[in-house]
């Protein structure tokens, strides 16, 4: 049986830095196919690593997370094999992990009542996929929410800390 070296890392600088970035708001651009999604994976793993986080990634629409090469195709796998007791619910775009008691959530953030159910949401990481396609509300209220402990954001990708 072959052995499994499987590394989860950042394949550039620019990911490097914005995983290591611990700015109140980092952005993060590139051209299509630069990485940015693959980015966010990688630090909502790093939060899910710890206990008790809830962390939640916006799309603007639902349909787009699941889209054929979007972030949830790219997440799943990445979560099945860093956390292997990790529960996918698929209907729900939502990734459950026992062992750090860790929530991950991908969501649509269309409708105003999107944004409603978000403002008393505690949440420990919050990240926008694609951001240039929110409403500038929706990316930039979110973050002022002092409930949140770490708040993030891309395509251009928005990463805070209070």
């Amino acid at each position: 049986m072959e052995e499994d070296n499987f590394v989860l890392a950042p394949a550039s600088v620019p990911q490097e830095q914005f995983l290591e970035s611990d700015a109140t708001v980092t952005l993060y651009a590139g051209t299509m196919g630069a990485g940015k999604s693959f980015a966010i994976v990688l630090n909502m793993v790093k939060f899910a690593a710890r206990k008790n986080p809830t962390i939640v990634c916006y799309r603007r629409t639902q349909p787009e997370i699941k889209a054929p090469g979007g972030i949830w195709q790219e997440a799943v796998p990445i979560f099945r094999k860093m956390f292997p007791d990790c529960k996918v619910r698929g209907r729900e775009c939502e990734i459950y992990i026992p062992s750090t008691n860790s929530v991950v959530k991908f969501q649509g953030l269309q409708y105003q009542s999107d944004v409603d159910k978000a403002l008393g949401a505690q949440f420990s990481a919050i990240f926008f996929d694609e951001a240039v396609t929110f409403h500038p509300f929706d990316q930039f209220i979110l973050p002022l929410r002092p409930s949140s402990t770490w708040l993030a954001s891309s395509s251009r990708t928005t990463r805070s800390k209070p």
